[in-house]
C-alpha cells in the first residue's frame, strides 16, 4: 500500500478489512458520532476505524494531505505497556496498585486494559451482528439538539 501511495498523482483509495490504526477527517454532517466509551487505549482506535467501515466509510489517503503529530509523553497506560515505568511517578504507580477484584489480585492496570478490551470485542460483535450503536456524550448531544447543520 504504501509504494502505491507514494507513487499517486491523485487520490489513493483502498478498502479496509482489517481496520489499521490511522485518524482521518470527514464532514461532521456525514459522521458517526464518537463512542465516548472509547477513550484511545489498546484497541480503541482499530474500534473507531471499525465502526467507520460498519457505516460503509470510503477511505483514502491523499498524497498532498498531511497531519502533523504533537509529540507528548506517554499515558501512564501506554508507560506500563510498553515497559517505561520509571518514567510517569505516581500516575504509573497508581496503576500499579494491586486489587482484589472478583476473587483474584490484579492490577488497576490489568483491570483498566481487561475492560477495554471487552467493550472493544462487545462493539465490535454488535457491528458483526448488524446491531451497533455508539454511546454518545452530552457535548454531541448538544452540539446535535442546537446546531442546525448538524
Amino acid at each position: 500500500m504504501l509504494s502505491g501511495w507514494l507513487c499517486a498523482v491523485s487520490v489513493f483509495c483502498r478498502e479496509v478489512r482489517t481496520p489499521p490504526i490511522q485518524h482521518g477527517c470527514r464532514e461532521r454532517h456525514l459522521m458517526m458520532p464518537y463512542d465516548i466509551r472509547f477513550r484511545g487505549c489498546f484497541r480503541d482506535k482499530v474500534t473507531q476505524v471499525a465502526s467507520l467501515a460498519y457505516i460503509n466509510t470510503s477511505f483514502a489517503a491523499v498524497p498532498d494531505a498531511w497531519l502533523v503529530h504533537q509529540p507528548h509523553k506517554l499515558s501512564a497506560a501506554a508507560s506500563i505497556a510498553v515497559g517505561r515505568t520509571r518514567t510517569q511517578g505516581s500516575r504509573v504507580e497508581a496503576l500499579q496498585q494491586v486489587v482484589f477484584y472478583r476473587g483474584i489480585n490484579t492490577t488497576k492496570f490489568m483491570l483498566h486494559k481487561a475492560h477495554s478490551l471487552v467493550t472493544s470485542d462487545d462493539a465490535l460483535g454488535a457491528m458483526a451482528a448488524g446491531r451497533y450503536h455508539p454511546i454518545v456524550g452530552a457535548q454531541f448531544k448538544n452540539c446535535r439538539d442546537s446546531l442546525p447543520w448538524f
